[in-house]
């Protein structure tokens, strides 16, 4: 046996005793393992999360060594970057804000209505060849809607007996309305307006003789040749209602919780009745001369043929109503109180299927421009 002596810092001295027995190295084996197993125990608990295992597990542990579960807290789960990978832009977004949304070709409205003051602006077209009226006093030749009238002075007839100064205005015409139109907007790529107004309206005719006819000169007394119009103004009041559909093309609805917002341009379509209520007709015929001294016997250059209503007069016609143009809309939540708005405007026209008169190809079209405000609100809560 070989025995050593050391010296430690702190000068101690300890003597370790290293036997070159087998029996001595097993037992010093076994030491350092059960040394090496207390110490990964204790390493062990010091980790934060459990480590895999197999078998069962053991017990008589100490329960102050082993750590306790950590759950996440709502900072945590605030914090933790979301995975975007599955969002789709071209899909709604919808959330506790934003209810519903839809944008682009062909949008989807939101459920909400609007009622609109209704008027046009707008200037009526009379088109037709050959017109004859068998009813009237009988023209030379057929009237037409294209204005013979160089200028719309020439329109003013002379006073009675004077050579320069002209009295009374010429009938022109004129197309003014007045009416509420209602829209009605669904979840679903259309929209549907029906609505009601009332007309008051206008249009002529002229029946245009340029053949030479010839009336005495009261001066010379000698023929003369001259020109001779005959013009046909009709007046009519009716009562119009209209039921169609919009198509929005491109633009965007948002609803919001408190408030709506809708930007959208549009095709309109829609069926248009009208009744008569009221109409007439006033036929004169005016002499358009180089010599003013041509005159009727009444010594004026204007004569009348017809004042009274227009005998196969069509009182109940349907029109084609087609439109475009760009609606925006909204309304919003203050107090308790919801206050909305809407506006319009469209370029449109109006197409007929029947005539104007019975049995006469007269067809009367109407063109302008809608501007119209009005009231939005939307459906539910």
């Amino acid at each position: 046996m070989r025995t050593t002596t050391a010296t430690s810092a702190f000068a101690s001295t300890a003597t370790l005793v290293c036997a070159k027995s087998p029996v001595v190295r097993v037992y010093f084996l076994a030491a350092s393992i059960c040394a090496l197993f207390a110490f990964s125990e204790y390493a062990e608990a010091q980790i934060p999360f459990s480590l895999p295992r197999t078998g069962r597990p053991r017990t008589g542990r100490d329960s102050s060594q082993v750590p306790k579960k950590q759950y996440r807290t709502a900072e945590d789960v605030l914090n933790t970057p979301q995975d975007t990978t599955e969002f789709d832009p071209e899909k709604p977004l919808e959330n506790e804000f934003l209810r519903h949304s839809s944008r682009g070709w062909f949008p989807i409205p939101f459920s909400a209505h609007s009622i609109f003051f209704w008027s046009d602006i707008a200037f009526p077209l009379n088109f037709g060849s050959d017109i004859r009226f068998s009813t009237l006093p009988t023209t030379t030749h057929p009237y037409s809607f294209t204005n013979p009238y160089t200028e719309n002075e020439q329109r003013r007839p002379f006073r009675v007996g004077s050579k320069t100064e002209r009295e009374a205005e010429f009938p022109e015409d004129y197309l003014r309305d007045a009416g509420l139109m209602y829209e009605l907007s669904l979840p679903i790529p259309i929209m549907f307006r029906f609505g009601a107004h009332y007309v008051w309206q206008g249009t002529s005719l002229f029946s245009n003789n340029t053949a030479g006819r010839f009336l005495p000169n009261n001066a010379a007394e000698t023929p003369v040749p001259v020109q001779l119009v005959n013009n046909l103004f009709v007046e009519e009041q009716r009562l119009e209602g209209l039921a169609g559909i919009k198509i929005p093309i491109y633009g965007v609805f948002a609803d919001f919780v408190d408030q709506r917002l809708a930007s959208y341009y549009y095709l309109s379509v829609a069926a248009l009745g009208s009744y008569t209520t009221w109409h007439n007709a006033l036929q004169y015929a005016q002499i358009l001369a180089p010599n003013n001294d041509v005159r009727f016997t009444s010594r004026s250059d204007t004569t009348r043929r017809w004042n009274a209503p227009l005998p196969n007069f069509n009182e109940r016609r349907i029109n084609i109503d087609v439109a475009v143009g760009w609606g925006v809309s909204g309304d919003f939540s203050v107090l308790n109180i919801q206050a909305g708005f809407a506006f319009l405007a469209e370029v449109y026209c109006t197409i007929p299927t029947q005539p104007l008169v019975q049995n006469i190809e007269w067809r009367q079209y109407a063109a302008g421009v809608r501007i119209n405000f009005g009231w939005h609100n939307r459906l539910g809560k």
